[in-house]
């Protein structure tokens, strides 16, 4: 398990991400935040009722590694 806290995409986390997914290894990534430098780059959907803005970034993420997203909820 190794946990990897991003503040910002650079090439050499691309390259690392790459190689885990290479090596058959599950990149999780905790997408019910957006960070507050995003400018932008979200989404607007209704969830639960409300308007709520869903990160971009796992989705870009999953694009460049050409890797499928699987979703995930959790709900008390």
């Amino acid at each position: 398990l190794n946990l990897i806290q991003i503040s910002e995409f650079t090439p050499d986390l691309g390259v690392r991400l790459a190689q885990y997914v290479e090596d058959g290894e599950l990149v999780a990534i905790a997408a019910d935040r957006t960070p507050a430098d995003s400018y932008g780059r979200v989404n607007y959907h209704t969830f639960l009722g409300e308007l709520a803005p869903f990160p971009q970034g796992p989705f870009l993420i999953a694009a460049l590694l050409r890797c499928p997203v699987f979703s995930l909820f959790c709900m008390q």
